[in-house]
């Protein structure tokens, strides 16, 4: 639901390339309700730059960093986020599809 109200911000032109774009994946999360939280994953990759990693949403660049993304420059990568909390993003290694770190907002 919170993804159809995103997408109706958004300009009919971003509304269809967001739609082709995102990918929606279920991940559990570990609390004693175990409620089923909804991660948005960004179809297209990026490379890690010294900066960190970004999202761009309304315009808007969100940059993500961690102290072990030095390890990582260079290395292409693809964003997995929570719309409702943008405080913390998951990235993936392209080629493996591990887990390579949890960054929070700069």
């Amino acid at each position: 639901m919170e993804l159809k109200k995103l997408l109706k911000t958004f300009d009919p032109d971003t509304k269809t390339d967001m739609k082709q774009k995102v990918k929606i994946v279920s991940k559990k999360k570990a609390d004693s309700t175990m409620k089923l939280q909804t991660m948005i994953r960004i179809g297209c990759s990026q490379k890690i730059t010294r900066n960190g990693v970004h999202l761009n949403l309304h315009g808007k660049k969100i940059w993500f960093r961690d102290n072990m993304m030095l390890c990582h420059i260079g290395q292409e990568v693809y964003l997995r986020y929570n719309l409702v909390n943008l405080e913390n993003v998951e990235v993936y290694d392209k080629k493996t599809d591990t887990l390579l770190g949890i960054y929070r907002k700069a």
